[in-house]
């Protein structure tokens, strides 16, 4: 037996063994995270090693086509139309959205062969639990986002590399991820960030109860203030300072509760590769901001952020 035919061979025997334990937690109620990423990564790795390697590149090169049909059908209002219905048929998709046959035909199949909806009978669509998130707005916004300013990033990436002779350059310069920050549809997906609708809140990661009452917290990069506006419903005794360049406040629906939450929350515009403005405060809160920079970079930066803490009494 080849190594390829034996790897395999133990990829499907392996998938075999955590499907089980899989199911058996499944039936006590027990975290199966870790049975999902094996299954995972194996299904991935054996379906590249059973694919034609022409078939399998061509595959991962035209991933795109899967994103567009996901925003083609929310555009469309797929996800609301079978929400309305236990099912719909293609042609009654077709007039309630009056798009044309093959367009519409091509976006149920890509989505229907990546799980995002069911097919139950031929050309018959159902909502399944990956679709139903899709009736969430704020959701709809993020995956808009990541198709519509991800791919326009995406295309300029390897533009930006050859300008740049395919080294990161340290210190201010233009990168093609700028363009993905300046949407109001961005705006619109971080607010699942202010409805706590991610996977790990940064108040499951750090207890702010510790702090003391009248604490102001520094949200260092922190775009239009979702993260602080959140923390401030929950922590009414904290104030806080959202720094970011643009220095935006976020488009929010009008509420009492937010409303008293956004009267302790102030917006200041700042480069944080500037001098820190605000000296001694309780917190100073980096949340998905350091990644985007070189070393570099974010040593340069941490400088500014450590001196304000050591030197918080005035010294």
């Amino acid at each position: 037996m080849s190594d390829n035919a034996n790897t395999v061979k133990n990829l499907a025997e392996l998938i075999s063994s955590y499907s089980e334990s899989y199911n058996q937690k499944l039936g006590l109620g027990a975290s199966t995270e870790h049975e999902s990423s094996v299954i995972s990564a194996a299904c991935r790795e054996l379906g590249a090693l059973v694919a034609a390697p022409e078939n399998w590149v061509n595959t991962v090169a035209g991933s795109y086509n899967n994103s567009a049909a996901i925003c083609l059908a929310l555009d469309l209002g797929i996800p609301r139309l079978l929400s309305q219905n236990r099912s719909a048929s293609l042609d009654a998709l077709i007039e309630a959205t009056g798009a044309a046959p093959s367009l519409l035909r091509c976006v149920m199949t890509l989505c229907v062969e990546n799980r995002i909806f069911d097919e139950p009978s031929k050309e018959t669509y159902a909502l399944n639990a990956n679709s139903t998130c899709l009736l969430n707005e704020n959701f709809r916004s993020w995956i808009h986002y990541l198709v519509d300013d991800g791919l326009k990033m995406g295309s300029y990436l390897s533009v930006y590399a050859q300008n740049n002779s395919f080294k990161i350059p340290d210190g201010k310069h233009k990168t093609a991820f700028e363009m993905a920050f300046q949407s109001r549809r961005f705006d619109s997906a971080m607010e699942r960030y202010f409805h706590r609708s991610t996977q790990a809140p940064i108040e499951d990661i750090f207890n702010f109860d510790v702090l003391r009452p009248g604490a102001t917290l520094v949200d260092v990069g922190g775009g239009r203030g979702h993260h602080s506006l959140r923390l401030a419903m929950q922590f009414p005794q904290s104030s806080f300072t959202v720094q970011d360049f643009m220095c935006k406040k976020p488009t929010i629906r009008e509420e009492p509760a937010i409303a008293e939450a956004m009267s302790r929350v102030t917006w200041q515009q700042h480069d944080f590769f500037e001098k820190q403005p605000v000296r001694g405060a309780s917190l100073y809160l980096l949340s998905h901001i350091l990644m985007d920079h070189t070393d570099r970079s974010v040593r340069r930066f941490a400088v500014f952020c450590t001196w304000n803490i050591i030197c918080a009494d005035g010294s």
